[in-house]
């Protein structure tokens, strides 16, 4: 069905009005490809493009040393099929660009916090520590480490990022583990944004 020319003008004239600069792009791409009869692939990434998934995990749970921190929650799921995770566990799979794209690669921002305490028959002065993994190894730079007074009733709060770039037409699984010794995590979140 053909599309009117003048009237998506209009509209993009309309809607860019209420949208800031970086998000200017992204309309006047799908315009194009709307008027060109395709509609943008789910796994293109525009400029100005901003996607983001949450997920959490509220109880406490005990995670042992080498093992994931679980999320139970999804409050802002991914329904574009980018970010891929099971209720009830700690593994997220990310999607690279598809393999019609032009894009090398997709660029995540992983953020994760949470409130960490050692746990029972643990050593306070070794720490609780988590980090983020990419692939079952834990990112050295997202390492992130309390040194609680107490076992259990000494809680801290942490928070750490990493960069993730999974290629085209790959997938990449990222997981937040305990690093030294089992620890209690409650109040954790997880947030994936696509940045390129």
């Amino acid at each position: 069905m053909p599309y009117n020319t003048s009237l998506e003008k209009s509209e993009i004239r309309i809607i860019n009005s209420f949208l800031p600069s970086s998000a200017k792009w992204s309309v006047y791409a799908d315009t194009v490809h709307k008027r060109r009869g395709c509609m943008p692939s789910p796994l293109s990434f525009t400029k100005g493009m901003i996607f983001t998934a949450y997920y959490t995990s509220i109880a406490q749970q005990a995670v042992i040393a080498g093992q994931n921190v679980i999320f139970t929650e999804s409050p802002i799921p991914c329904n574009k099929g980018l970010v891929i995770h099971r209720q009830d566990s700690g593994l997220f799979t990310l999607r690279g660009p598809g393999c019609a794209c032009n894009q090398c690669f997709a660029r995540y921002l992983v953020q994760f916090q949470g409130n960490l305490a050692v746990a029972d028959g643990g050593t306070p002065a070794t720490g609780a520590t988590v980090a983020i993994a990419l692939n079952g190894e834990p990112l050295a730079s997202s390492i992130a480490t309390v040194t609680p007074a107490a076992v259990v009733t000494d809680i801290n709060h942490v928070s750490t990022f990493a960069y993730v770039d999974v290629p085209r037409g790959c997938c990449a699984t990222v997981t937040v583990e305990a690093i030294t010794q089992g620890i209690n995590v409650t109040n954790a979140a997880i947030a994936f944004t696509r940045v390129a």
